[in-house]
């Protein structure tokens, strides 16, 4: 199994699972002392706004009606793309309060 994850074809998904991992065990030993790392990227970049403004979605969308056209959430007000609206709205009126 070593092997396996120590081809050189596994070379690029083993950087990004380190990568992983080492954020994971920074956030838990930030748990655990009481500062997390996101929290500690909030105080350094306190005026980095990464709200997304778009406009409102109103109507289906097309995989709402491919979804519709054969009857999987019916393709009316609990489609996939209605719920997508509904918390893109939500997210939106959250971030501009």
């Amino acid at each position: 199994m070593f092997a396996f994850l120590g081809a050189d074809q596994n070379f690029p998904f083993m950087v990004a699972l380190g990568l992983m991992a080492a954020l994971a065990l920074l956030e838990g030993v930030g748990l655990l002392l009481g500062a997390g790392l996101s929290q500690l990227l909030e105080r350094i970049f306190p005026s980095v706004d990464l709200d997304v403004d778009g406009p409102d979605v109103d109507s289906p969308g097309v995989i709402s009606q491919i979804l519709g056209w054969f009857h999987i959430g019916w393709g009316g007000p609990h489609s996939l793309d209605s719920l997508g609206a509904k918390i893109c709205k939500r997210l939106v009126a959250v971030g501009g309060s």
